[in-house]
């Protein structure tokens, strides 16, 4: 995964809460679950609005979540997220994300979605302005 070009990426701090740990002292899988939706919404604040996709009558739908966990995160450390646009399809998404804490890789995952109309609840193509804004970034060699 860490092979990959980054394209639209962002970077987050995140913070571990005493409500992350589970009984054997380190971060809980649902945590990482949480966490990415955090860092999903950041990554729709800075390049695609999810309040103008409201507005222009559709939304983001997230058909699945696989996450590789690596090594554990515990109490006090201070993890950072990634997470990127892996690929557009014609009518599906999907975006990529690390965790890490320093420059160590704890987990990896990979979302896939669709963009629904939301009167009739069905899928639609790859909003334009989302398609040019991947393929600009795509093409300049970041």
């Amino acid at each position: 995964m860490t092979e990959d070009k980054k394209i639209l990426l962002i970077e987050k701090a995140i913070k571990v809460a005493t409500y992350d740990i589970d009984f054997a002292g380190i971060v809980s899988n649902i945590s990482y679950i949480r966490w990415l939706e955090d860092l999903r919404l950041a990554w729709l604040e800075k390049y695609f609005s999810l309040g103008k996709q409201v507005e222009a009558g559709f939304a983001p739908i997230l058909l699945e979540t696989r996450i590789e966990y690596h090594h554990a995160i515990r109490m006090f450390e201070q993890p950072t997220g990634l997470m990127w646009v892996g690929r557009l399809h014609s009518h599906k998404w999907r975006i990529k994300a690390e965790i890490r804490v320093e420059d160590k890789i704890m987990a990896i995952a990979e979302q896939k979605g669709v963009f629904v109309d939301r009167e009739k609840w069905k899928p639609i193509r790859i909003p334009e302005n989302l398609k040019q804004l991947y393929l600009k970034e795509k093409g300049n060699g970041n």
